[in-house]
């Protein structure tokens, strides 16, 4: 539709597809104004840009990431927390962090995205793989670049400093080849959205992003395309932006981006990065994968945050669901691991027992989860409509939070 936009065409379109409808294109969108009585479909993974909500008048999410993942069209990347710049050093720019400064800091621990893609890419396919470096900065990737290099591996850079539309396709084709001389390709902006490499098996971050979800999603999506024996993917975050946008992340694979209207809003959001993020990604033991505070590697379990000691320096693997909800202390049920069952559990329990009316029962049933989770609150993709059919454990659970606040309320009056 694109290219369709820029050219006069014999007759009016009935129907057109927008693909990649969230970078929002001055001449595509006039080309929908001029034709307002056909069927506009807009497509994309990350419908969060700002204005969107002018343009379309609904969303429907089809399929989620993680039933994609499942049904084997993508691949759930294994994600590593690496050393990343401190957000101290890291100035704002049109309330984003400025490429400069996340360039500048950048460079410091280049060595460093060096050494752990070279022990990575060891440790889990037995030596270097195809990867897909984003940047902050075309210096930034300059640097990377050489650092490389030097280490006798070759990553080339794609950027307007390339000499010529040739010289950047010649790259990238080279890339593309199964056999290719090229380790990696690096990329401030230039591969972020529409580049599609399905063999790629490596991503490594080192662009900060402050608010942009969006970007963030694309980015790792560069390296979760499926392909022929390919069974692994990996990701290297030297950007600190797993523990910025995980949640958020991993609620949009799983439940998708949420009303239109709203989605717009986790791309204007500052995310906070602080300790306590940190000691629920890793494993401080041996950099393994962390659920449920145990080591999925080396059976570790995380003590009480004030035992926590962090490991500077060291790779860890990101488990999403270690970034998951604490059910109050001395519950044990097997539903708790399911907090969206739990949310429409109560949901079910509350409209099934409230005489005052559906906004009632929806402020009972977030009291209800409140008191399950003491310091969370359900996630606005979950909804506030009751299930036809809730989790029978997670309806129990229910049962049994409302009788022990009856009887907390019966000892409070005598």
């Amino acid at each position: 539709m694109q290219t369709l936009a820029k050219r006069t065409l014999p007759r009016s379109p009935n129907l057109f597809i927008y693909d990649e409808c969230h970078c929002q294109y001055a001449d595509t969108l006039a080309f929908m104004d001029r034709h307002p009585e056909a069927i506009a479909i807009g497509l994309t993974a990350t419908p969060f840009a700002s204005g969107m909500g002018n343009t379309w008048q609904g969303m429907v999410n089809v399929i989620s990431t993680n039933r994609l993942i499942e049904s084997g069209y993508l691949i759930r990347p294994t994600i590593y927390v690496a050393k990343s710049p401190d957000d101290a050093d890291l100035s704002i720019s049109m309330g984003e962090f400025s490429g400069a400064s996340a360039g500048e800091a950048g460079i410091r621990i280049i060595g460093n995205v060096v050494e752990e893609w070279i022990k990575k890419t060891r440790e889990h396919f037995g030596g270097p793989v195809k990867t897909i470096v984003f940047s902050p900065t075309v210096d930034h990737g300059q640097v990377l670049c050489r650092a490389f290099a030097d280490a006798g591996f070759n990553f080339q850079q794609v950027s307007y400093k390339d000499g010529s539309d040739d010289d950047r396709a010649a790259k990238i084709a080279e890339f593309k080849r199964p056999d290719s001389i090229i380790h990696g390709l690096v990329s401030c902006a230039a591969l972020t959205k529409g580049f599609d490499v399905p063999d790629i098996l490596c991503g490594i971050s080192c662009r900060p992003y402050r608010k942009s979800l969006s970007s963030h999603i694309q980015e790792i999506g560069r390296i979760m395309r499926s392909h022929e024996g390919k069974d692994k993917a990996l990701w290297l975050d030297h950007s600190g932006n797993i523990e910025r946008f995980a949640v958020d992340m991993f609620d949009v694979w799983e439940n998708g981006p949420g009303e239109l209207s709203k989605a717009e809003k986790r791309d204007s959001t500052p995310r906070k990065r602080d300790e306590t993020t940190r000691e629920k990604a890793v494993c401080p033991q041996c950099s393994g994968v962390l659920r449920s505070g145990s080591c999925l590697a080396c059976g570790y379990e995380r003590p009480a945050r004030s035992e926590i000691v962090a490991v500077e320096g060291s790779m860890r693997e990101f488990d999403p669901e270690a970034l998951g909800l604490t059910a109050r202390k001395g519950l044990r049920a097997d539903c708790l691991k399911d907090p969206k069952a739990v949310w429409l559990a109560a949901l079910a329990y509350t409209h099934g027992h409230s005489t005052r009316g559906a906004d009632h029962a929806l402020k009972w049933a977030k009291g209800i989860f409140h008191g399950v989770y003491p310091n969370d609150w359900p996630a606005r993709a979950w909804g506030t409509a009751p299930p036809q059919v809730a989790d029978q454990g997670a309806y129990a659970l229910i049962e049994r939070e409302q009788q022990r606040f009856r009887k907390g309320s019966k000892r409070r009056r005598t």
